[in-house]
Parts: structure tokens; sequence; C-alpha cells
């Protein structure tokens, strides 16, 4: 995982995801920014979707970071969906 200012603005939580789906480290070669930006567009679109259908066209009436079905953000200490291992606070 990198550092995620390279996501700056889109705050932690999903900044975490989207790290978790497209890791890039460094400087920015072609195919890791394609990857990063293909990862944030695929990660959002997935959770509008999500969101829309739990609110059932309403406004969520309160807000929050951690939300089940994330795949790194809020999941310290349990498995990594991807191999298995314990996620780490770095």
């Amino acid at each position: 995982m990198a550092d995620p200012a390279a996501c700056g603005g889109i705050g932690n939580a999903y900044s975490h995801e989207i790290l978790h789906r497209a890791p890039v480290n460094g400087h920015l070669d072609r195919p890791q920014a394609e990857r990063l930006y293909e990862s944030t567009r695929d990660l959002f679109s997935a959770w509008v979707k999500r969101l829309c259908q739990k609110c059932g066209g309403g406004f969520p009436e309160r807000g929050t970071a951690f939300r089940e079905g994330m795949a790194l953000h809020g999941r310290y200490g349990k498995p990594c969906s991807e191999c298995g291992a314990p996620v780490q606070r770095i």
C-alpha cells in the first residue's frame, strides 16, 4: 500500500480501499496511473450503487466511514480479503 496522499481529498476510508485495489509506489508511471484511475472509478461506482440500494432512494440518516463490505478500512487485525493476513496499521 502506498501513501494515501496519492488519493488526496477522497478521505481515508476510500483512499485505503482504492490503494488496496490498485497498489502504487512512489512516482506513478502510466500503467500505475491507469490502474489507480480504474480502481477509483470502479470502487466509487460500486459504492454509490450499494449505498443507493441501501437508502432506497432516500438520503442516509447517518454518515460513517466504517462500512460493512470494505476490504481494508476498519478491518485492523481481521484477515485481508486477498491474502488472509491480518490487516495492519502502517
